[in-house]
């Protein structure tokens, strides 16, 4: 009995760490004035390296909280149509991107 016990508990640390491991970073851009990112799916106080690049250069590092997250704001402004990369490196080489380097929108949608 305690040997099926073992293995039934050895078998949910394991799905939860294979979970885990799924688990895609991402960014989402959620401000442009100042400019400002949320991550996901990052590990728990993980280091992220933030670059960003766009109408100006700008880097930081911050460490994820306790559920792999983070939200950092930076001192410059980029607007709708702007071109901007964003990218978060961590020491394991992941990495998660925004990449509007390619935009294409109409500056004024109202206009017609």
């Amino acid at each position: 009995m305690r040997t099926a016990a073992a293995l039934f508990g050895l078998a949910l640390a394991f799905a939860a760490s294979a979970q885990a491991q799924t688990t895609r970073a991402a960014l989402v851009l959620t401000d442009t004035s100042p400019l400002a990112v949320r991550g996901t799916g990052f590990a728990p106080a993980e280091k992220v390296k933030l670059l960003v690049s766009g109408d100006g250069v700008a880097s930081r590092v911050v460490i994820a909280g306790p559920q792999g997250g983070f939200t950092v704001r930076f001192a410059m402004r980029t607007g709708r149509c702007s071109a901007l990369v964003i990218q978060a490196i961590v020491s394991r080489g992941h990495r998660a991107e925004i990449d509007r380097s390619e935009l294409a929108c109409d500056p004024d949608p109202g206009a017609a």
